[in-house]
């Protein structure tokens, strides 16, 4: 449930910062989504709110061949956003002993 949980503050927080970082992730905004899988690592994700305009609902996930656009429905990404922040929350939570000096 900690994952679970961390996810969803996750992406509210990214959900509340998403209109002030438009455009900033490499790519002007999304205009059209995927459904199709990202099989690569996930190096980072933002969530992109609809503006009315040209920007769609979106989560970016950013991979090192670049950003994707992806269906925040889209039935895979949920799993995979769940194992990037169980990688990077095993990364980021050494215990005193196992830090590096």
């Amino acid at each position: 449930m900690h994952v679970y949980g961390m996810l969803v503050r996750t992406l509210a927080l990214v959900a509340i910062i998403a209109p002030l970082t438009c455009g900033k992730t490499g790519l002007s905004c999304c205009t059209t989504v995927s459904n199709a899988e990202i099989s690569d690592p996930i190096i980072s994700f933002s969530y992109q709110k609809d503006n009315g305009f040209e920007c769609v609902n979106s989560v970016i996930l950013t991979t090192e061949r670049g950003p994707f656009c992806i269906n925040p429905r889209a039935r895979w990404l949920l799993p995979k956003i769940r194992e990037f922040l169980i990688q990077q929350d095993s990364v980021h939570h050494y215990s005193d002993a196992e830090c590096p000096d």
